[in-house]
């Protein structure tokens, strides 16, 4: 009776067919932080994970002191195997539902004079990571009999997008993967959707900022809460979420009816757009 009543009080009573328990990665800041803030809300109980256990033990007291709910920490650095077994070895006994996975990583500039050693920084953490984590929750959701995975990809990674080019392919492998595990798990009832975000207020736009004049591209900031609240009304009914309709037309253009030439125009915005690429 109490699952009940839990159930008719929350605004995302979907979420609920797959347990009381989330996990979400990524979750000291941005969109995760904010995913975390809006199913705890609504009564779902969270893991939650990150390079600092500090802040994250900061916000379980927050959470549970606001929303009543159960809150556990784990510490998990996506850049190191040992650190996602640790990972994977301390879930034992939980019984997780829904995975969202929303940590993540930026590279931007020249691609010609990037890092090497960020750019496969970027791959372990965007791609082997993922690839780790999914297949971890993949596992055990089906032989759970029912569960809920959410990846979160980038509206970049929807169209040619120079000067974010390893970002971008990094992304467009979660969302094919994302798609494919769809159609393979959905048999087995374990619902798998992307979320593909475009500009968003969050600290990893903060630090792109300082190189970037947005001011000079049309497209638009969108709050981490407006992102969540369409991820999580949409989810798992859509395959690719892409919260904004100027967003989604922008996916259909770049992707679909001109790709090359909107790659083309795409790329002489962006360097315009940068402050320290001319020419």
């Amino acid at each position: 009776m109490k699952v009940i009543i839990k159930h008719m009080k929350t605004k995302y009573t979907h979420l609920f067919q797959y347990g009381s328990w989330a996990l979400v990665s990524g979750a000291s800041s941005g969109i995760g932080k904010t995913f975390c803030e809006e199913l705890a809300a609504q009564g779902m109980n969270l893991v939650i994970t990150g390079r600092k256990e500090s802040t994250l033990m900061k916000l379980k007291q927050e959470w549970e002191r606001s929303y009543k709910v159960k809150v556990q920490v784990r510490e998990l650095d996506l850049t190191l195997n040992e650190s996602i077994d640790r990972f994977f070895s301390s879930l034992k006994g939980l019984d997780i539902g829904l995975f969202i996975h929303s940590a993540g990583m930026e590279s931007h500039g020249r691609f010609e004079q990037s890092s090497e050693e960020h750019e496969m920084e970027l791959l372990q953490l965007n791609v082997a990571s993922t690839l780790r984590l999914t297949r971890y929750f993949s596992d055990k959701l089906v032989k759970r009999g029912q569960g809920g995975i959410l990846l979160v990809s980038s509206l970049a990674s929807h169209f040619i997008s120079p000067y974010f080019a390893n970002y971008s392919a990094s992304k467009a492998y979660i969302n094919m993967l994302a798609l494919s595990l769809r159609e393979e798990l959905r048999a087995k009832k374990v619902d798998v959707s992307v979320l593909a975000p475009g500009l968003t207020q969050t600290p990893m736009l903060d630090a792109v900022e300082k190189d970037i004049d947005w001011s000079k591209t049309p497209m638009k900031n969108m709050s981490t809460l407006e992102v969540v609240q369409t991820a999580l009304e949409d989810f798992p009914r859509k395959g690719t979420i892409i919260p904004g309709k100027a967003n989604r037309i922008v996916s259909f253009i770049g992707s679909r009816v001109m790709p090359e030439k909107f790659g083309r125009n795409n790329e002489k915005m962006m360097r315009e757009a940068f402050r320290q690429i001319r020419g």
